[in-house]
């Protein structure tokens, strides 16, 4: 078991109609073996608006995030640089996500207002 990082993945959509209820589902599970290392890191970060800022992710090199949008009205914008600030992916209000990070110092934008992003991460492979 060392070494070892199990992760799940359950997305469940309950859409009704008149026509009736339609409910899918989408359960998937992965192990990645042979992470590179037994480090972990754990913060909660404040993310500006103003402007794009580089995101202290700490020395792990490559790791699997988990990012929690800990505010309730604003999105967090994430982007691969400051240099290159284009809007990669967008963490709603409330959300958790779950991704591989390869950049070294990600950029992040807070869409209204500062709010809180919470950070889990495990050294990668």
């Amino acid at each position: 078991m060392a070494n070892e990082l199990f992760s799940r993945i359950i997305l469940t959509w309950d859409f009704k109609k008149a026509s009736g209820a339609r409910i899918i589902t989408f359960d998937h599970s992965f192990r990645q073996d042979q992470l590179a290392g037994s480090r972990y890191n754990k913060s909660v970060t404040n993310i500006g608006f103003a402007a794009w800022e580089a995101l202290e992710v700490g020395d792990l090199g490559k790791q699997w995030m988990v990012l929690r949008n800990l505010d309730t009205v604003n999105f967090i914008s994430w982007g691969k640089s400051v240099a290159d600030a284009t809007e990669l992916l967008r963490i709603p209000p409330g959300a958790t996500m779950l991704i591989y990070n390869l950049a070294v110092a990600p950029a992040v934008k807070a869409n209204i207002a500062a709010c809180d992003l919470e950070i889990q991460a495990v050294e990668g492979t």
